[in-house]
């Protein structure tokens, strides 16, 4: 199978109504659907359209309050990546909330009478009662701060015209240290971005280039950490265009998702130790599983988690695929003999359980067993939905769903209850969006954004922005026939942040 070779996919997650109309998304447009909600999110869902660093230099008209200007009951300022809002309540109060609606700072002026915030002139921040009674301030006055600003890290400050701080509630907090991932092609950052694959501008499983990025990327920025990177890279091709790139670790990345990966077995798709019998294997992709990539890390930081990291899990896709391959080998082997296909397709299933069951426990013993306390951990979403599956017959599809199925069924089941693990139903919110793509804004479920007979081989591996299909693709769920285009990924970063939201992990841990 082509695009199994080629590794694991997901369809897009979630959100309702898109706001971006350009023909190749940008960072604002790729992380708009953070801010829409999933069926019906609420008020306090993140909006991370405008994805930056605190920053105390650029004041905006929703998340500053200018010199003589004032803010009155019922409005509020709100920090640009969504994750921070002020508010003067009915009730007197002004109050600065996370994005899941979480009180960390407050005047405690309830009951006294405040309807007006104001910025004075004389640098003093004040608020004060409808017959002009001071109930609360900065006591600021000749501090010369010329805004007041609500900063994407939750603090809120008083600046002056340098954008020198004059004073600030200090409630500065930075949700995580870092994010550590592991999985597959999904979130792989950039492990085969070597040899002629970097030459012709690819490396990720997506539309390579400037806004093409996984779902991981786009999460991470909005968190405000480093962009990830790739903790190994290498190829072991024996293609002639294509020369192999020695395997090479690199220190302080902690992006740990190979494509072709599966949970256990090390080898996956494009995995060399699949050739000749399966062309594709001449690629050499390493496929190191992610046990292994869990032992990587814990052996590179001392055998536990800080705690402080955002962990995330997403794999499977390539043990389905690999079993499907075992399922067509057997038809093809018997002449489509249905008993032998029959049992095939059982032992499908049940490789996949084993596989879901396995990698419960390594979330349970390596990782949350090992120190770490926020996991972001994926279910599969649904194969039989990719454009690749669509055009399988329908035997297929549904030996596709049900090894789905069953390793979801096994992941969810085995995992131990802990506050330290959120389950994210990326099966769920991918039939939704299948069955109702123009709810989410997609345009097509369909047909991929590449073009597969521009590209050096047919997957969006070596995709880039110059090899795209004719006419408008940004909002297109898939890259290739198994893999997200970036519409696709944002949509999946934006439900992840949804539910964090929901759990208030999108904000720092307070007392």
């Amino acid at each position: 199978m082509t695009h199994s070779a080629f590794s694991f996919v997901t369809h897009k997650r979630s959100q309702r109504a898109l706001r971006t109309s350009t023909r190749v998304l940008t960072l604002s447009a790729l992380t708009a659907a953070l801010a829409l909600g999933v069926q019906a999110a609420s008020a306090a869902t993140p909006d991370f359209s405008s994805v930056s660093a605190a920053t105390a230099t650029a004041p905006t008209n929703t998340n500053s309050l200018l010199a003589g200007a004032s803010l009155t009951t019922g409005k509020r300022l709100q920090s640009t990546n969504g994750l921070y809002r002020l508010t003067l309540q009915g009730d007197g109060n002004l109050v600065i909330y996370t994005a899941a609606g979480k009180p960390i700072w407050a005047t405690n002026t309830v009951g006294r009478g405040g309807v007006r915030l104001v910025l004075q002139k004389d640098s003093n921040l004040v608020l004060y009662t409808s017959k002009g009674k001071a109930v609360w301030a900065s006591n600021t006055v000749g501090k010369g701060a010329s805004y007041l600003l609500l900063q994407d890290d939750g603090n809120l400050v008083l600046n002056n015209a340098t954008g020198a701080k004059v004073w600030a509630t200090n409630t500065a907090g930075v949700p995580y240290a870092s994010m550590v991932s592991f999985g597959d092609s999904l979130s792989d950052v950039g492990t085969y971005r070597v040899s002629t694959i970097a030459a012709v501008g690819g490396g990720k499983y997506n539309v390579n280039g400037p806004v093409g990025r996984n779902w991981t990327e786009v999460l991470s920025a909005a968190l405000q950490l480093k962009t990830p990177c790739a903790a190994q890279t290498g190829l072991n091709s024996v293609i002639p265009s294509i020369p192999p790139a020695a395997v090479t670790n690199h220190a302080g990345c902690y992006g740990y998702a190979q494509g072709g990966a599966r949970v256990t077995n090390p080898v996956g798709p494009g995995n060399i130790n699949t050739y000749p019998q399966d062309a594709n294997g001449a690629l050499g992709q390493m496929t190191d599983p992610v046990i292994n990539q869990i032992n990587r890390h814990l052996n590179t930081v001392g055998g536990r988690f800080s705690g402080k990291e955002l962990v995330t899990v997403l794999a499977g896709g390539n043990d389905a695929f690999m079993n499907l391959a075992i399922v067509a080998g057997t038809a093809a082997a018997t002449n489509n003999d249905p008993g032998a296909v029959g049992a095939a397709s059982q032992n499908a299933v049940a490789a996949m359980a084993q596989a879901g069951a396995e990698l419960a426990a390594d979330v349970n013993t390596l990782i949350v067993g090992k120190g770490a306390k926020r996991v972001v951990v994926m279910t599969l979403p649904d194969l039989s939905q990719t454009p690749y599956a669509l055009t399988k017959p329908a035997s297929t599809q549904g030996l596709i769903n049900a090894m789905v199925t069953a390793f979801n069924s096994a992941l969810t089941s085995n995992l131990q209850t802990s506050s330290a693990v959120l389950v994210v139903d990326a099966y769920a919110q991918g039939r939704l969006q299948f069955a109702n793509p123009a709810q989410y804004g997609i345009t097509s479920v369909t047909t991929p954004a590449c073009d597969l007979t521009k590209t050096i081989f047919a997957s969006s591996l070596v995709c880039s922005t110059a090899t795209l299909a004719t006419g408008d693709v940004s909002r297109y769920a898939f890259a290739d026939g198994v893999h997200p285009a970036p519409y696709g990924y944002a949509l999946l970063a934006g439900y992840t942040a949804y539910k964090m939201a929901a759990q208030s992990w999108l904000t720092a841990p307070r007392q």
